[in-house]
Order: C-alpha cells, then structure tokens, then sequence
C-alpha cells in the first residue's frame, strides 16, 4: 500500500514529483479510461474540493451485447430435369416436405422425394436398381400401400403410382418420367425462386436451405471471447421472446461497415420457433447477451475515482476526514456501467473517495 498525505486544499496535486502530478482524466466509456500528464502547482490552494464518491461493495457482471439477424444457413440450388413451361412455382420462406409440390411444369406436379441420390432415369414396370428401391421407400411412406418396397419396380408398384398421380392430378400412367420427382436429403425451406412463372423450366426451378434457424450475430474484435465455438449465451428477439443458444460456428475475421474488425458467428437456438413466433416468418433484429464475467461481493469505485501513479499502476484517494487524505494503489477488475472493480490494503466499503468532477 501506498500512503501519502495531502492538505485538503491541495488534494488534486496527488503524487507531485518535480511540480508535476498525475490527474486521471475519464473517457467515455464504461470499459475505458487514459490518463493524461498535467501540470499543478502543489503550492496553490484548491478553488473548491474535489468532488467524492464511496467505496461500495456488490456483484460485478460484464456483459457483451451484440445484433445480428436469423439466418437459414448457404442456399444452395434444387436441381431437377422437368421441361416445359412453369406455371407454378412456391413463394421464398416456403417449408417443402416429402411430398410436397415444389412446382408445376406445363400444369404438370413436380414433387419432392428424400433420398442422396438423384433421379437420373425415368421409372417404369420391371425397371430394377437402387433408384427403385429409394422411390419405393418414399412413396410407402407416402401411405400408398399393395407392394413391398424393393430394388424392383413391380405391378404393385405401379398400381400405387396411379393412386398417386390421381391424388395429385396428374395423368396416372404408373410410370415416373425424369422430371416427375426431385430428391432431397430432407425438408428444404424456399430461400429464391430460380424461374420466372411463363418461362422455360430451368434445372435449378428453386434455392432453398435448411429449415430450422439460427441466429447469425456479428462481434466486435473487443469481444472476442464470444467467438468459440461452444460458448453459451441468450438470444432475445425485437419482441422480447428469448430462448437459450450455443455458438455452433465461428467465421474468419472481416472488417465491419464501420471499418472496424469484426467476426460473424453463428448460433444455434434450443427454441428456433421464438424466431418464427407463430408467424412463418423469421424475427426481424435479434439480440445475443452472453455473461463475459461475474464477479461477486467485490469493492468498486466509480471510474472517475482512479489515478494514474507516477510509477505505474493506478490508485485512489481516499479522504481521512481530517481535512487530508492518502493514496492507496488498487488493482483493478471488471468495468462495467460506469464503476470498476478494485482491490488494494486497507480499502473498505464506506470509504471515500475523491473523483474527477
């Protein structure tokens, strides 16, 4: 501890060295600070006495608020080989499921399947292969029923297949022609349409993602602790909804519309549907709040209170009541609104300090 005593007139010529002393000037901003060298005269009376400010004790926590938007994930394109005109095509945010139409060519149905493997073919009685065993799987799970779903494309098969094209009002040939059906790994949301309705079918009819959103935040290079993969944090909508959330992936350093360093990361959420919240529609601003830093029962002082020390380090002045006061050398924690975490010997709750007017 550093301990030196000053007239109550000459409080603010702290740590004279020279004629010079240190005085810490405040920049706005709870998490900054820069001290400044000035010159006072340690013999000249104080005009009025320094403003004080009391030692308290409470919970620190430090929070990085960030902003960014719902995301769906890369769209990437939907490929089929129908041809003609299109007369029917799905609006974007659109959830396409297995079975689902996903357009119509020449008013013909062009529906959605789940399989890795694409339709290369067209499909008809005897037809065998692995296509056929991937079209029977999906057309079973469809509810069309009177065949065993197999490698072989049997009579069974194409008597479901004009159940099918019926319920879908298409002409029920019990063949599917190349065109007819477009795979997927799974449900796919519409993000673009890839054709104008009255033109010319085109192999990539749509663009669609992944149907379940995340959120995608954008963080400052003084934040960088939210950019790991694995950190937990909250995301709150413009509404107030809110739901738990998981950093999932971290992208490479850019700079920000501002000119400054940022990163993107992308979240995902434990309650995608408070994104949508009933609407279909995604959230417009969402806000990730992650606890950077807890810190319980600690001394604070506001940051107006700290001084820079003539060796180094930093110190507050506190008034003995006398009409003099001595300097202790703190070290310093966590900034937040406006106070900041100290600790030095003999520093208690209650005591005061002087401040920066």
């Amino acid at each position: 501890m550093s301990r030196r005593k000053s007239s109550g007139k000459g409080r603010r010529a702290l740590l004279a060295i020279g004629g010079t002393a240190a005085v810490a000037v405040v920049v706005a901003g709870a998490a900054s600070f820069e001290v400044l060298e000035g010159h006072v005269e340690t013999a000249a009376p104080s005009v009025s006495p320094p403003a004080t400010a009391e030692v308290t004790r409470k919970t620190m926590e430090r929070w990085i608020t960030v902003s960014g938007a719902a995301t769906y994930g890369r769209a990437q394109p939907l490929t089929g080989h129908a041809e003609g005109t299109v007369t029917w095509l799905p609006a974007p945010g659109t959830v396409l499921r297995r079975g689902d139409v996903l357009a119509r060519v020449d008013d013909r149905p062009v529906v959605l399947l789940y399989s890795e493997l694409p339709a290369y073919r067209e499909l008809a009685l005897d037809i065998k292969g692995e296509d056929v065993k991937e079209f029977t799987t999906n057309l079973s799970a469809l509810g069309y029923g009177g065949f065993t779903p197999g490698d072989t494309y049997t009579a069974g098969v194409e008597a479901a297949v004009k159940r099918w094209q019926k319920a879908l009002g298409a002409p029920e040939t019990g063949r599917i022609v190349l065109g007819d059906v477009v795979y997927a790994d799974g449900a796919r949301r519409v993000a673009a349409r890839g054709a104008a309705i009255g033109a010319a079918a085109v192999s990539e009819l749509l663009t669609v993602t992944g149907t379940t959103p995340k959120a995608k935040l954008t963080i400052s290079e003084a934040d960088s602790e939210l950019a790991v993969k694995g950190v937990r944090l909250k995301v709150y909508t413009a509404g107030g909804r809110s739901t738990d959330a998981t950093v999932v992936s971290v992208g490479a350093p850019r700079t920000g519309d501002s000119g400054e360093n940022v990163q993107d990361v992308t979240v995902s959420l434990a309650d995608p549907s408070v994104v949508t919240a009933g609407t279909g529609r995604e959230a417009g601003t969402l806000t990730g709040r992650y606890l950077a830093g807890r810190h319980e029962n600690v001394l604070t002082v506001p940051v107006p209170a700290l001084l820079a020390l003539s060796g180094g380090g930093h110190g507050v002045e506190v008034l003995d009541g006398d009409g003099r006061s001595h300097v202790v050398a703190v070290r310093l924690g966590l900034f937040v609104d406006g106070r900041v975490e100290v600790s030095g010997d003999g520093l208690a709750a209650g005591d005061k300090v002087g401040a920066a007017r």
